[in-house]
């Protein structure tokens, strides 16, 4: 599985294992995303989906309307689909 994501300016691809939170990925690859709690109750790792699709298994922040507009958590996100694409805002 690929997971594209766009961070600070860059684009990062890198694979994922099933079963394997995005976030996950991420630090095994040594991608600096922002996350804090990995518990899904902060929002640090708050991101938006481009492409694909994933199974947010803990929600405690994000509100059901944002999660309408595309916005998942990272520490809690598993893809679903061959190739996920996702973008951290700049804070």
């Amino acid at each position: 599985m690929k997971l594209n994501v766009q961070l600070t300016g860059k684009t990062h691809q890198v694979l994922i294992n099933e079963n394997e939170y995005l976030l996950s990925s991420l630090k095994r690859n040594n991608i600096s995303a922002p996350y804090s709690c990995e518990s899904g109750t902060c929002g640090t790792c708050k991101c938006q989906l481009l492409k694909g699709a994933v199974d947010m298994e803990e929600n405690y922040y994000l509100s059901q309307q944002e999660v309408q507009q595309g916005f998942i958590l990272a520490c809690q996100s598993i893809p679903k689909t061959e190739e996920v694409a996702i973008s951290f805002l700049d804070k």
